[in-house]
């Protein structure tokens, strides 16, 4: 199998993945209380792989946008003990095209019990998520990817917004 054949296969792959996903795959509704009271995070944008550096992608913008939108919200991104605005994209590049997943979630870790081991485990527990599938031209692909993260985080700040409502001040 030559070269281009395996990236057809991968690209068929993540398509195939992405329908099955993408019939169930929707953010948590603000139904879940994982987010009241947060308002500070880390943000973490994974490192691209070579396919996305290909496709012109540009995680700094990713970050940008991202802090942005928070800070205009009254949402901290920082280091430090606090849940993780987590996004990965993971990308495919074929000739002129880019298909690419991406992922947006809040995760942290925590300790939890374990019945074979009295010190327990730790666990990732995931308080948000949202996923969308991309494919443009190379060219395009960092515009397209940027728009989805865009709306996955207009989302989780509606999410956010619902579960912590400002406090009205009372004179």
């Amino acid at each position: 199998m030559n070269g281009i054949d395996q990236k057809m296969n991968k690209i068929a792959a993540l398509f195939l993945l992405g329908i099955f996903i993408a019939g169930s795959a929707s953010a948590q509704s603000a139904k879940n209380d994982g987010l009241v009271g947060l308002d500070t995070f880390n943000l973490k944008i994974e490192r691209l792989s070579e396919d996305g550096e290909k496709c012109l992608l540009k995680p700094d913008d990713f970050s940008n946008n991202i802090t942005n939108k928070f800070l205009l919200n009254g949402i901290k991104i920082t280091e430090g003990n606090f849940p993780t605005l987590y996004v990965q994209v993971n990308t495919v590049a074929a000739k002129e095209l880019c298909f690419s997943s991406v992922n947006v979630n809040i995760n942290y870790f925590a300790q939890v019990p374990h019945p074979k081991n009295p010190r327990g485990t730790v666990a990732q527990v995931v308080l948000w998520n949202d996923y969308y599938l991309v494919s443009s031209e190379k060219e395009a692909h960092q515009e397209y990817v940027q728009a989805q993260i865009s709306m996955a985080v207009d989302g989780l700040v509606r999410d956010w917004q619902k579960l912590n409502p400002p406090v009205a001040i009372t004179p």
